[in-house]
């Protein structure tokens, strides 16, 4: 595949990722694209931060 369109697959998959819906081989091949796409990565770390803000603000 190439890089843009993996980015496209794992920018799809993050919000699962992050809820720990994915399975453990496409946690592999996410893991795996975000050691090396710092734009991902970016993409990533600014859905976790925003969900810990959601926490905060809206979860008592």
């Amino acid at each position: 595949m190439n890089e843009k369109k993996d980015c496209n697959i794992i920018q799809d998959l993050l919000p699962n990722y992050i809820e720990g819906l994915t399975n453990e081989e496409t946690n592999k091949f996410i893991e795996e694209h975000l050691k090396g796409c710092r734009e991902c990565k970016e993409m990533l770390e600014n859905m976790q931060t925003d969900l810990e803000i959601f926490k905060l603000e809206f979860v008592v």
